[in-house]
């Protein structure tokens, strides 16, 4: 009888603790339950309030927009300088004034004599310039000898080679005894295909139009592939216009397929080139300097030559630039490119100016 009131008692007390337990338990979820519903409340009183604008620090906002302005400007309506060379003062203005440019008279005076011819233009031919820039003019009469309104230096540009072959034997200069071959047509691109007599045309074209749009004169010893001019013939065209340089272009080729690079040639000081050797020695630094700075090519630097007939036939101070290797493919399709043809006569011509100008400050 104890006995069974003892175990009465004890599953009495389970059935206690286990509805405490239960009640605990209820009260605990409920409190989950409130602290899930707080927190989904205060992230979305988050979410919905607006973002504070972030202030930028004065000086950016001061400097920002005029930067961007003035960019836009100068790209949007930039006008390209006009070639004033050779035109009267008057004819220059109006020229000027059609490009929306403004006219600024150097050597003038107060009231400059319309009828006086421009020989020197700054920014040159062909640079970009804002809308309502100022292009200085230098004046000189008509009649003055100093005035050359074709140009006031003269460069004759050989590209070199020719379709036409002529394999008689030529002197490499006046009287010698050694002979080469007259005319050659030169090497081949490896990829393209491209004979180097036609990229020389193509190079001495390009490198005639940027030199005429910086205001110098330029003869051509041809302008076609189908000529047959020896070296000699060549020399003696630079030599008749008195050229102040008489620039050889060409392509070159290695027996290394891997060789690449732009090498510039000059005449080594013997008795047809003593008189000039020196200057054509400055004028290929200055023509290699400026094509490595704007093509980034490899840069084989200068040499001197003295069994080039072109050289020692020539009485004007000379060059031959070496543009690239026709057997290395990648530059082989780079100097088939218009653009890079573009950049590598642009080097050209920059190393040219640079020479004349020295030369005519010396």
């Amino acid at each position: 009888m104890r006995r069974m009131e003892r175990q009465g008692k004890r599953k009495e007390a389970a059935s206690r603790l286990r509805i405490r337990s239960a009640k605990t338990l209820a009260v605990a979820l409920v409190a989950v339950a409130i602290l899930v519903v707080s927190v989904i409340a205060v992230v979305g009183l988050v979410r919905s309030a607006p973002t504070p604008p972030v202030k930028a620090p004065k000086e950016s906002l001061a400097l920002a927009a005029p930067v961007a302005s003035r960019a836009a400007s100068v790209t949007a309506g930039a006008v390209e300088v006009p070639d004033l060379l050779g035109l009267t003062l008057e004819e220059a203005r109006i020229v000027l004034r059609a490009a929306g440019l403004v006219t600024a008279v150097e050597n003038g005076g107060a009231t400059p004599d319309e009828n006086k011819v421009v020989t020197e233009q700054e920014p040159l031919a062909g640079i970009l310039a804002a809308p309502g820039a100022r292009v200085k003019l230098s004046l000189a009469d008509a009649g003055d000898a100093s005035n050359v309104p074709a140009g006031r230096w003269v460069v004759c540009i050989d590209p070199g080679h020719q379709a036409n072959e002529d394999t008689s034997p030529e002197p490499i200069g006046p009287g010698a005894k050694v002979t080469k071959q007259a005319a050659t047509a030169g090497t081949t691109g490896v990829v393209t295909g491209i004979p180097e007599y036609e990229l020389a045309l193509q190079l001495s074209n390009n490198l005639k139009s940027q030199l005429e749009r910086r205001g110098v004169r330029v003869v051509m010893t041809r302008s076609v592939n189908d000529v047959s001019l020896t070296n000699a013939e060549r020399a003696a065209i630079a030599n008749r216009n008195r050229a102040d340089l008489f620039i050889r272009i060409h392509g070159s080729g290695s027996p290394d397929p891997q060789a690449s690079g732009v090498i510039t040639l000059y005449p080594a000081s013997n008795k047809w080139t003593k008189p000039h050797a020196a200057t054509s020695r400055k004028a290929a630094a200055e023509v290699q300097r400026a094509i490595i700075a704007e093509t980034r090519a490899n840069d084989l630097g200068t040499a001197a030559r003295g069994d080039i007939a072109g050289f020692n036939y020539a009485k004007v101070p000379a060059i031959l630039v070496e543009c690239g290797l026709m057997s290395n493919p990648v530059e082989d399709r780079l100097l088939a490119s218009p653009h890079y043809q573009d950049k590598l006569c642009a080097g050209i011509a920059d190393g040219v100016i640079g020479f004349l100008r020295d030369g005519q400050e010396n």
